[in-house]
């Protein structure tokens, strides 16, 4: 995956929107692991939504809180 494709980001630690993103066209980018401000431990996905192969890019899906 060549990130200059990407033409927008995100980032989440709910798996469930992790998946749905997913299923609309996005691609992992990255994945960390680490702890909360309380000490549980935390998963902090970062997503990426490519433009097509011709460069025109594609309509992005609306970002959900």
């Amino acid at each position: 995956m060549d990130l200059r494709n990407i033409v927008e980001c995100d980032g989440t630690s709910d798996v469930a929107t992790v998946n749905q993103r997913l299923r609309e066209g996005w691609v992992l980018l990255a994945v960390a692991a680490g702890q909360d401000d309380e000490g549980h431990p935390s998963i902090w996905y970062s997503l990426g939504y490519p433009e097509e192969d011709d460069g025109e890019g594609v309509p992005l899906p609306p970002l959900q809180a």
